[in-house]
C-alpha cells in the first residue's frame, strides 16, 4: 500500500467501528449487495487469470451470507451482525 492509502484504510475502519458501536450501518460507502457484488467480479477475474483467490473467497462468502440474511441493503459494515451472529444462509 502506498503512503497515502494507509490513513484512508485506517480512517475507514475506524468510522466502520463507530457505526458498528452506535448500531448505525449506513450505506454512505456502498451497500453489502454492492460490495459482494464487485467481490465476485473480482473472482471471476482472477479465475480467469489464474490468479489465487484464497483471501478474495472467505470475504465473497462474508458478503454473500450477510446478504442473503437481510443486511443486503445495509452499509459494509452491516457484515457484523453476520459475524457476531453465525447467521447463515436461510
Amino acid at each position: 500500500m502506498g503512503p497515502r492509502v494507509v490513513p484512508f484504510v485506517t480512517s475507514l475502519m475506524a468510522d466502520h467501528a463507530r457505526q458498528i458501536k452506535d448500531g448505525r450501518v449506513p450505506d454512505d460507502d456502498g451497500t453489502v449487495e454492492v460490495h459482494a457484488a464487485a467481490t465476485q467480479r473480482l473472482l471471476h477475474t482472477s479465475r480467469a487469470r489464474s490468479i489465487g483467490t484464497d483471501v478474495q473467497e472467505p470475504i465473497a462468502n462474508l458478503l454473500e451470507r450477510a446478504a442473503a440474511t437481510g443486511h443486503g441493503s445495509s452499509g459494509i459494515a452491516g457484515v457484523i451482525e453476520t459475524i457476531t451472529k453465525g447467521e447463515r444462509n436461510a
